[in-house]
Formats: structure tokens, sequence, C-alpha cells
């Protein structure tokens, strides 16, 4: 015998039409503060000049004597990168009413490679670079790391203190100093800008130091930490996303590197922008592809003008 129900027991849920996004980043927030070159074939190089420097004139009349200019040659090598998302042939029918998700992949694809390319940025500012030197005619490739001369102790402390520390006062001005020992960090430059890539963490570490050591840039910090401006002694704060840095151990406490620059000292480019295509594959039963594809590369364009932050990373 057929069971009997009340009418309620027919009332339908309301099905899904819309996707939703869930939290993440969906841009590349260091592009526009590097410099940025159009990158062409396997590998492109930047022509440099350097330091030139008056001779004393000790005699009249005397013979001339010419000097060859001093030259350098960046390589920023272009990285290839691709992404590609498939949907049954049927998925249309069995999602009905909610529908195949394609544009929504689209911007997903987008959103992917504005991050790759920030990570590529990190990697060029902070990993090995490349210069091409030729001598006697032969070229030859060498790797150039930040030296330690560049980089503020993750223990240091102006009261001699020695314990790990984040993203302290007294790092930031002792960075600033490094850069203008080198001439990066002056008057000369209006138009470059003094750059810090950090996280969430190491601008919540600025703040509670500048709270016990430095009160009287409690408001500006305040202002950081609240998200109101990202201006600080100068230095334009980009927050990126913890998985931007790679971690490493100090001791029992586990470090991140953060990188501060000078905008004119860092090059990024695109060889091949990014390319988005929505095709069906024969191969894969008519599934419906959706891919991406770019390619690019970053690098230093003269050590002197970054300098490395190791910070302590203290976790929630």
């Amino acid at each position: 015998m057929a069971t009997i129900q009340q009418i309620t027991a027919h009332w339908n849920p309301m099905l899904a039409s819309e996707w939703y996004n869930r939290m993440e980043q969906t841009k590349n927030r260091l592009r526009d503060h590097v410099h940025i070159k159009q990158l062409t074939g396997e590998a492109t190089f930047i022509d440099q000049l350097g330091l030139v420097e008056m001779n004393q004139k000790t005699s009249r009349m005397a013979t001339t004597v010419l000097d060859e200019m001093d030259t350098y040659q960046r390589v920023i090598n272009s990285t290839e990168y691709d992404k590609a998302i498939g949907f049954d042939e049927f998925d249309a029918s069995k999602l009905t009413p909610q529908t195949v998700p394609v544009m929504e992949t689209v911007q997903k694809l987008q959103q992917a490679a504005e991050r790759q390319a920030e990570k590529v940025i990190v990697q060029g500012i902070i990993g090995t670079n490349t210069e091409r030197v030729v001598s006697g005619g032969v070229a030859s490739f060498n790797n150039l790391t930040l030296p330690g001369s560049q980089e503020v102790a993750i223990n240091f402390n102006y009261d001699g203190t020695t314990a790990n520390k984040g993203l302290t006062y007294d790092k930031l001005v002792r960075a600033k100093r490094i850069l203008m020992k080198n001439e990066g960090l002056h008057a000369d430059t209006p138009d470059d800008q003094l750059c810090c890539a950090v996280t969430s963490g190491q601008i919540e570490d600025l703040a509670q130091d500048i709270r016990a050591t430095n009160r009287d840039y409690v408001s500006a910090v305040e202002q950081l930490n609240n998200g109101d401006t990202d201006m600080f002694l100068g230095i334009k704060f980009l927050r990126l996303a913890e998985t931007a840095f790679d971690t490493y151990d100090v001791g029992p406490d586990t470090a991140m590197k953060l990188p501060l620059w000078m905008k004119s000292k860092v090059c990024f480019g695109m060889r091949d922008e990014t390319s988005i295509s929505i095709d069906r594959r024969p191969d894969r039963s008519n599934a419906l592809q959706i891919r991406a594809a770019m390619a690019c590369g970053a690098s230093r364009m003269q050590e002197e003008g970054v300098v490395l932050l190791p910070c302590k990373v203290n976790t929630i």
C-alpha cells in the first residue's frame, strides 16, 4: 500500500544557478612596482653601463689616455607556464539548472597567471640571477646571488639583543642605510620608489615592535596595519600571500626572507602575454578544454639595489 505524505514532502530545494568565488588573491601586486621590459627569444639581455671616474691631469699637453667603458650584461630567461581545465561532454546536462562555468574558469585562469607572474618577480628579486660575460670573444654565463652585505641579520637590533625577530623598525632603518651607502636611495632619483614585499604576519610584527620601542610612529604603523595606507618610513609595503616566500629554519625558529628594493633595480617582462583558448578535445571524448599559457621572467638589475630582511615567522 502506498505511503501517505503531507504536501510539505513535495517541496523542492532551490537548485544552484550561479557559481561563487572563494577568497583568494586575484592580481599581481608587484607588477606596477618594478621596471617593465618586453622580453624576446629564449633569453633577453639587459645592457648596462658601469661607473666612470675622472683622472687627474699631471702635465701640460700630455698624450690623451683613452679608457674602455665598463659595461655589464644581465640575462632574463623566459619561463613558460600553462594550465588546462577540462569538462566532460555530458557535464552540461548533468549540472542543469547549473551551468558549466566556462567564463568563470577563464577568469580563474587569468587570476592564476597573475599570481604566477608575482611569484616569478619574487624569485627574480631574491633568487639566483644570471649575467653574460664576453672574454676573448667567448661568451660565458655566471650565476649571481645577493651577497651578505645586502642582508640584514635576522637578530639585528640596535639595543644589542640577539633574539631572532620578525619585521622591526630597526631592520628597516638598517636596510635603508645599506641602500643609501650604495647610492640607491637619494634625492637624485625622485621618480624611483622604495618597495618592500611583506606578509600579514610581518605587518603585525612591525606594529607590535613599534608599539613597544618607537611609540612616536604608533599612529603611522596602525594605519599600515589597518590597511588605511601602504606607506611607512618612505617605503611602499606590498602585502603578499604567505606562500609567496620560502621558509627555512634558524635554530628553533622558522624564518623567511622579505625583499626590499628600488623599483628601477628589478626588471620583469612578459615574452608571451597570457592567452586563453577554449577548444573541444576529440582525443578526450569531445571534452571541453579551457587552457591558459604565458611566458615571463624577472631579474635584479643590480644587487646593490636590493636588501633582504630575514624575519622570524610567528604563526597564529
